[in-house]
């Protein structure tokens, strides 16, 4: 599949939920409707905008039903087939395959429960809710929910900043499959499964590895083409991980480096210096 090779390293516009910010009546309903948005963005590389309002209206469901508000999978699949997009809805998949889908370039909507979240700086729900996320490559996940509005208790506004891939784990296990009739959980998706539906890989697949010694950490604005070096790493070497294409920033001595950002391990969402990395045929 073709990657964003004039865009690498792109990523969606991020999309709230909050009908206070989206004039949509039933934003609250829609989470999965705006992950999906945020998904078709990402999939065709930033051609195609579709809020999570207009995603809703796509689909067969354009009024949520009071006893299920929520959009399935296969409902926002079948809703951006109209337009173009088509992901790839998989049901209780491990989640060894998940992560090594997103490292290697997609993105996905991904379906959890938000109990895990409450107690961390992620918090994006009063209670523990279904709900469901953006989740792309370098694991900086985009939740709806988490548009830092104020409450009586914290909530987390989406800075891109990648998400311990542990609580997105316990989250995605969490998911209710079955409530009672008076809405107690009954059974669980389990630990290690995962609901999700896949874009294409929007991004050129590249591999970076360091022999033992020393290397340069640096920090990088991607709008600016900007960067400045933040600490020198010494290391006893590193495993392959995958890597965004390279770019070029300006330093602030005025020269260029030739920069990629990291995907996954140790330094996962991190810039280092390209000369480390190749592209994986």
């Amino acid at each position: 599949m073709t990657a964003c090779t004039d865009k690498p390293g792109y990523l969606p516009a991020f999309q709230g939920q909050n009908p206070g910010f989206q004039n949509d009546a039933h934003g609250w309903d829609n989470c999965t409707a705006y992950a999906a948005g945020m998904a078709a963005d990402f999939d065709s590389c930033g051609t195609k905008h579709l809020t999570g309002k207009q995603i809703r209206a796509l689909s067969n469901e354009p009024v949520p039903d009071p006893k299920s508000p929520g959009l399935s999978l296969r409902q926002i699949d079948d809703a951006l087939n109209r337009r173009g997009v088509d992901l790839e809805t998989r049901y209780t998949l491990s989640w060894a395959d998940f992560a090594r889908k997103i490292d290697k370039g997609e993105g996905a909507v991904l379906q959890l429960e938000t109990g895990p979240f409450l107690a961390t700086t992620f918090r994006s729900t009063k209670t523990p809710i279904n709900h469901a996320i953006f989740v792309p490559p370098g694991w900086g996940a985009m939740d709806p929910a988490a548009d830092g509005r104020k409450r009586d208790y914290p909530i987390h506004k989406y800075d891109g900043q990648p998400y311990p891939r542990d609580l997105l784990k316990k989250a995605a296990g969490q998911l209710v499959l079955v409530y009672s009739s008076n809405g107690v959980p009954v059974r669980r998706l389990g630990e290690g499964s995962v609901y999700a539906s896949f874009t294409r890989d929007r991004r050129a697949t590249w591999s970076w590895q360091h022999e033992p010694g020393k290397f340069v950490l640096w920090s990088a604005d991607d709008h600016k083409r900007t960067c400045r070096p933040v600490r020198t790493q010494d290391t006893g070497g590193t495993e392959p991980h995958s890597c965004t294409a390279p770019r070029l920033y300006k330093a602030p001595d005025g020269s260029s480096r030739s920069l990629v950002r990291m995907l996954a391990g140790a330094y996962a969402g991190q810039f280092v210096h390209a000369r480390f990395a190749t592209e994986v045929p």
